[in-house]
């Protein structure tokens, strides 16, 4: 997938230099107490958070549900909308069940060209959603099938992102970037829907515009993320190696630990 994203990157090259300004004046919205060399880091992570996250906000739970809700009304069974939208609400959820499955991936290999590739299949999966008819159970069911995709793209992402941060920020300031980094997502996540949900009212077929503009804007922020570099990288890899993964939690782990917690919680399983 990295690579067949590179090759797609190449023919985006124009974009990086428009990128560059952005880049540079959202150093304007980084903390003076961030030191110099985590300041280019977190500014590009600023701007690509922005692109990245307009495409992001029209797969989060409310918005993908309503949509689902209103395009499908008409075409399938009450009660099976109903429960198909109960899941597409809950997606993020069901996805970060599977997130022990990054850990194990990931380990000793370079962070960000693998969140790079994640980000590019949350990007590719809300473009492919344009391409879906709004009639009947196939539509319905390949837009749930696409939005677990994304979605489990995007569990790597917060899987990963930790370590990106704690290479990058010193722990006097990272909570300060992490915050600015939040509060962007939970932005765009409220604009877009808002806007999403006008647009929709004046045309239903019009999200086959809306999405793939909203993808082409996230994959500009995949692009500008793409160049993001971890401080003391090759360190941190090699540490990785010398572990032998003995302290990773092996895939098959994840469901049998799940279990266990919910065994011993039964407050916790009920809620």
């Amino acid at each position: 997938m990295h690579s067949t994203f590179m090759k797609i990157a190449g023919a985006f090259a124009p974009i990086q230099s428009i990128a560059a300004p952005a880049v540079r004046a959202a150093s304007w919205c980084v903390p003076d107490e961030v030191r110099a060399g985590s300041r280019v880091a977190l500014s590009r992570e600023i701007v690509a958070t922005l692109f990245i996250m307009l495409a992001m906000a029209t797969i989060e739970g409310g918005v993908i549900a309503v949509f689902a809700k209103h395009a499908f009304a008409d075409s399938v069974s009450r009660g099976t909308l109903n429960l198909l939208v109960g899941l597409l609400a809950a997606m993020g959820e069901l996805a970060n069940i599977l997130s022990f499955f990054w850990s194990s991936a990931s380990h000793a290999k370079p962070k960000v060209k693998m969140m790079t590739g994640m980000y590019a299949g949350v990007v590719a999966c809300i473009g492919l959603i344009a391409l879906l008819p709004t009639t009947g159970m196939p539509g319905l069911v390949a837009l749930l099938l696409l939005v677990l995709a994304a979605r489990v793209c995007w569990s790597g992402v917060i899987t990963l992102r930790p370590t990106v941060w704690r290479a990058n920020y010193p722990r006097e300031t990272r909570m300060r970037a992490v915050g600015i980094i939040s509060g962007i997502q939970v932005l765009c996540v409220a604009i877009v829907g808002m806007v999403m949900s006008r647009v929709l009212d004046w045309n239903a077929e019009a999200y086959r515009v809306f999405l793939p503009v909203a993808a082409a804007l996230g994959l500009i922020g995949v692009l500008i993320f793409s160049r993001t570099r971890v401080r003391h990288e090759a360190k941190l890899l090699r540490e990785e190696r010398d572990e032998g993964g003995e302290k990773v939690m092996k895939p098959w782990r994840g469901p049998v630990a799940v279990w266990e917690v919910l065994r011993r919680d039964k407050w916790y399983a009920q809620f």
